[in-house]
């Protein structure tokens, strides 16, 4: 690993201006900071519902136990789902380091879930501005069509809840709060690390 074999002593994640994604790329990342087995969320209710279960059947490995889950509730009904916990990676391999991570107003979605994950197992200070979405939020999108008039829209199934239980309604409260202003070409969040950074 590139990081290792520099002996840095310090990290930096960049979720900044993150739209967010799939929790199977943010787990992987966090796994080389993480010093035990952890999730990424307290706790994930799902709603399936005849559409969803037509969706799945279409378009995923319906052996999966993930996707079963889906099909087998009755439509309409609310569930919880409990993920695996996620191993980190072998100490030789992992950063053991200072971690810091930016976030700012246009942290969306997983990027939030995974600087809140971060945050709430203490692996890294956050630095920036408050989220764009919450932590706590309903996500895991699927798309379908509109019979009647073709429109595409994608429609959140399921609720998460952050690793600490909290359902604020607020984004990712930094550590370090760095405003960042829009309207000029400076990087007040980075900067503004790396000057705490060096000053110490």
């Amino acid at each position: 690993m590139e990081i290792k074999g520099e002996e840095s002593k310090t990290l930096i994640i960049d979720l900044r201006n993150n739209g967010g994604g799939d929790n199977s790329f943010s787990d992987y990342l966090v796994s080389y900071i993480a010093d035990k087995p952890f999730n990424w969320n307290a706790n994930f209710t799902l709603k399936t519902s005849q559409i969803l279960k037509d969706h799945v059947r279409k378009n995923y490995d319906t052996t999966d136990v993930y996707w079963q889950a889906v099909l087998t509730h009755k439509n309409g009904e609310i569930y919880d789902y409990t993920f695996e916990e996620y191993q980190p990676q072998p100490e030789e391999k992992r950063f053991l380091g200072k971690v810091y991570v930016l976030v700012n107003r246009q942290s969306h979605s997983q990027s939030a879930v995974t600087a809140a994950q971060i945050q709430d197992y203490e692996w890294g200070t956050i630095v920036g501005e408050e989220t764009g979405d919450y932590p706590s939020l309903l996500a895991s999108q699927f798309p379908y069509i509109l019979p009647h008039t073709g429109i595409p829209v994608k429609v959140a199934k399921g609720f998460i809840v952050r690793v600490n239980g909290s359902t604020k309604e607020e984004g990712v409260i930094p550590d370090i709060f760095i405003k960042d202003h829009l309207l000029d070409e400076k990087d007040e969040i980075l900067e503004g690390l790396l000057r705490k950074i060096r000053s110490r």
